[in-house]
């Protein structure tokens, strides 16, 4: 019992709403549990969401009116969807993955380049990426422990496990992806 709040109880609902007014850093730990979180139309300027052993949604249903400077996001043994993620107007976003399933729909308007860091250990995830957006992928390579697939379009491949569309170069909006795979699989999926 806290400030006359029971949190002990087999039931827990939280209805959280944030101000869209004020810019803001937040910092979620959430434990054990099913989620729902939208933040779409928070300015966020940093972001960290520690998912454990939980269900959950995430969604950036609008865009961030401000540069999310970072976003992390740990994901323990768990199953996770994001929607979205482009709409943060994130510059770097960095996830880990453990024992888990992951849908990350990086959907969303971009501005400016945008760094992405997957490590997925054990899981396995399936990537969407914006077709409209020149993008680099730079993976870690197939092994027989783990697999990266690409769906539908398909970057060019300039180096042994670096892809890049051919509008990349030149581009002010653009997406890096690096992404490592331990003993899971990812499937990328552009779309439009």
């Amino acid at each position: 019992r806290r400030n006359g709040l029971d949190l002990d109880g087999d039931e827990n609902r939280w209805d959280i709403v944030l101000s869209n007014k004020y810019e803001s850093s937040l910092k979620l730990d959430i434990g054990a549990c099913e989620t729902k979180i939208d933040l779409g139309g928070i300015p966020l300027k940093k972001l960290s969401i520690n998912l454990g052993a939980a269900s959950g949604q995430i969604d950036f249903s609008k865009p961030n009116p401000i540069r999310l400077e970072e976003f992390k996001m740990d994901a323990g043994v768990s199953s996770l969807n994001m929607a979205s993620i482009g709409n943060a107007n994130f510059s770097r976003f960095i996830f880990n993955g453990g024992l888990g399933s992951y849908e990350l729909d990086f959907s969303g308007k971009y501005k400016g380049e945008s760094e992405i860091f997957i490590e997925i250990g054990l899981g396995s995830a399936e990537i969407f990426l914006p077709a409209d957006i020149p993008i680099r992928v730079e993976t870690d390579g197939d092994n027989f422990l783990s697999s990266v697939d690409f769906h539908g379009h398909i970057p060019l491949n300039i180096d042994d496990d670096t892809f890049e569309s051919e509008d990349f170069g030149g581009a002010k909006t653009r997406i890096i992806l690096h992404l490592k795979v331990g003993l899971g699989s990812v499937d990328l999926y552009f779309k439009n």
